[in-house]
């Protein structure tokens, strides 16, 4: 098993054994809403990643970006990413309820960065993402021109 980019084992035995001081390292670009031994105890029980790991396959190749995740006893989570270039943001947003299931509740890219690559690459790494986490699907609902557009790619 490869190490992540802080040098950690990404794997399950390292994120059963997570603490306070491993998500503070990775703040800014990941924030634990509620950081306490609560969410390390729900972390422990519901990731089979590192934190180190989660940011680093979600946050590839998007320099600027920012993670807020929130995790709840039963299992449940969501996260909000958010992208900034210049007065621009752009802004992801995923949730669960059960290891079943990954929800792309929300994807806005600005018209400025909507032909850069953005879209698909913050797709590309929540993709990569939920099969680490187990997820055994992820659903988009699209609307307007962006139903259009899944429409196309299928």
């Amino acid at each position: 098993m490869t190490a992540s980019a802080d040098g950690e084992d990404g794997g399950a035995d390292a994120a059963a054994r997570v603490t306070i001081p491993d998500f503070r390292r990775l703040e800014p670009a990941l924030t634990a809403v509620g950081l306490d031994e609560e969410f390390v105890s729900c972390w422990r029980a519901s990731m089979p990643i590192t934190p180190g790991r989660f940011a680093e396959t979600l946050l590839n190749s998007l320099e600027t970006a920012h993670a807020h995740v929130v995790l709840y006893p039963a299992g449940s989570g969501s996260v909000d990413v958010s992208l900034c270039d210049g007065d621009m943001t752009a802004l992801l947003q995923f949730s669960w309820s059960n290891k079943d299931e990954l929800h792309v509740d929300e994807i806005r890219i600005p018209e400025a960065l909507a032909h850069t690559g953005l879209f698909q690459r913050m797709m590309l790494n929540t993709e990569r993402l939920a099969v680490m986490l187990g997820f055994k699907q992820m659903t988009i609902l699209a609307s307007g021109i962006g139903a259009y557009a899944f429409a196309v790619m299928d």
